[in-house]
């Protein structure tokens, strides 16, 4: 918000996903931060994503759904995963204070 009033960006944003049911939130943001997660533990940082990368990851798929049958392969230390965490987590605080706006 600014002086009280929503940004064009976030107006913009309420739009474009006026049709997103609670579940397509909830996956999106599952993958988003799986995205970051990733993208972070190899040193790429892509952020934020469109709004249509959004609804991408908001949309069910089945083709999205095999990973989940997959474990990791490589082994991580425990620093990496603290690392790889918090990195997720400042990036999530960012989509956060994007959708306060």
């Amino acid at each position: 918000m600014v002086d009280g009033k929503f940004t064009n960006n976030f107006l913009f944003w309420c739009r474009k996903t006026e049709g997103l049911e609670y579940e397509d939130w909830k996956r999106g943001f599952d993958r988003l931060e799986q995205s970051v997660i990733l993208d972070a533990s190899k040193g790429v940082t892509r952020w934020p994503p469109s709004y249509a990368e959004f609804i991408g990851l908001c949309r069910e798929s089945k083709e999205l759904a095999a990973h989940k049958h997959f474990k990791a392969s490589l082994p991580e230390s425990e620093d990496f995963k603290r690392q790889r965490k918090e990195e997720a987590r400042q990036r999530m605080a960012v989509i956060k204070s994007i959708l306060d706006e």
